[in-house]
């Protein structure tokens, strides 16, 4: 539960209906950022999952693997970096 308040406590004020909403509003808000309409180059999204990272995102359970869909890698791809 510390995870999640953490979480919470490091982006600005959102009201969602559970975390999972959250978790995915958060990375399609950086996706979208960070490369709009273009594909992403592997330096780009090492970049963007440290900034993920860095914010505990990857805490809370099903983030890689959601963040892994949205960057169009694998689950591994995610955990190994």
């Amino acid at each position: 539960m510390y995870y999640i308040l953490h979480i919470l406590s490091l982006f600005k004020e959102r009201f969602e209906r559970d975390i999972n909403s959250l978790i995915q509003d958060i990375i399609d808000e950086v996706v979208k950022k960070e490369c709009p309409g273009s594909e992403l180059k592997k330096s780009d999204k090492l970049e963007m999952l440290g900034k993920l990272d860095k914010r505990g995102l990857l805490l809370a359970k099903g983030a890689a693997l959601r963040l892994a869909r949205s960057l169009k890698v694998s689950s591994p791809t995610i955990n190994k970096y």
